[in-house]
């Protein structure tokens, strides 16, 4: 007898969801301990040092090359079991209009979704991912000679520094440029100078995550503090951006909720019909206290004055040799 025979009957039989170990995972979340708590591997995770879930805890810095950035709307609900999911999106394609769970609609800026009854507690977040590496640079590697992933979730308070840190990168002109400015057609140049900044700049430092504190209506805060660490040299660039639309893919299939959610046509308000929900592991919502407005922020000294850029003839040639690395 040979299964075979009835392979058409695949389609309609129940496949369970394989829960993946946190050591297993493509992406591990990069996080600051709420509170002092033992682990799943009965590792003490210390309150206020920075974790890195199924790979190292306890850590005063992490060290990382941007891969990914996405910004994403997310609608959260607090409950007993933890946050919840009420609504998603994307931002996919890169202009609106945006939609959520259900064909929502999304605002196409703040001042829409707070007008909007539904979206009014709807918030960007920034997912920011990244190659786990040594403070020069050194890509680290798991037990399968893989380079090892990370990813922080900027959300409520632990926002704007991560915004900032990315924006200043955006508008920074970094010479040499990795890619030839383009002398005869000047549209396209002007392409390249911004894929340049909005793209590469990111890609062009190692990263270093640290913690500092910000002032709320609740007191002080937990937040993460970005910083340059060394310039890479150019072909150090390009193994990056190469690695990082390799992993795209996987990327979106890790963060893109809307592709993992049921959804009807027609929207249904909240009193008719609650909108689906999804529930949220701390893998991917990092413990975080109730949103309030940020009245200022107190910085690292290495924050306060950023090193002076290296050039890249001084880089360390081959610190991402991504030559034997498979992912």
């Amino acid at each position: 007898m040979d299964f075979t025979d009835y392979s058409g009957l695949g389609d309609t039989g129940f496949e369970s969801k394989q829960v993946v170990a946190p050591e297993d995972e493509d992406f591990h979340a990069a996080y600051i301990a709420g509170m002092t708590r033992t682990n799943h591997i009965n590792v003490t995770e210390q309150a206020g040092r920075l974790q890195v879930r199924g790979v190292e805890y306890n850590l005063d810095d992490i060290y990382m090359v941007i891969t990914h950035v996405k910004r994403v709307l997310t609608k959260t609900k607090n409950t007993p079991q933890g946050d919840k999911v009420e609504c998603f999106s994307y931002k996919t394609p890169a202009t609106p209009p945006w939609f959520g769970y259900n064909n929502k609609q999304c605002g196409d800026n703040s001042a829409a979704r707070a007008a909007d009854a539904f979206c009014n507690t709807c918030r960007e977040q920034i997912i920011v991912s990244g190659i786990y590496c040594e403070p020069t640079g050194k890509p680290r590697t798991n037990k399968d000679g893989k380079p090892i992933f990370v990813f922080l979730r900027a959300k409520g308070m632990k926002y704007s520094n991560v915004a900032d840190y990315l924006s200043a990168l955006a508008n920074d002109d970094i010479e040499p440029p990795i890619f030839n400015p383009i002398t005869n057609d000047p549209q396209k140049e002007r392409q390249r100078a911004n894929f340049e900044k909005i793209a590469v700049n990111n890609k062009r430092f190692v990263t270093v995550i640290g913690i500092g504190t910000a002032d709320s209506a609740y007191g002080q805060k937990m937040v993460f503090t970005l910083d340059r660490g060394p310039l890479l040299a150019s072909q150090d660039v390009m193994n990056v951006l190469k690695l990082s639309k390799q992993t795209l893919e996987k990327f979106n299939d890790k963060f893109d909720w809307s592709q993992q959610q049921q959804t009807s046509t027609g929207y249904a308000p909240p009193q008719q019909g609650a909108p689906a929900q999804q529930p949220v592991s701390q893998d991917n919502l990092i413990p975080d206290a109730k949103q309030a407005p940020v009245q200022n922020t107190t910085q690292s000294p290495a924050q306060q004055a950023p090193p002076a850029q290296q050039s890249s003839d001084s880089a360390p040639q081959g610190s991402f040799n991504f030559e034997d690395l498979d992912f």
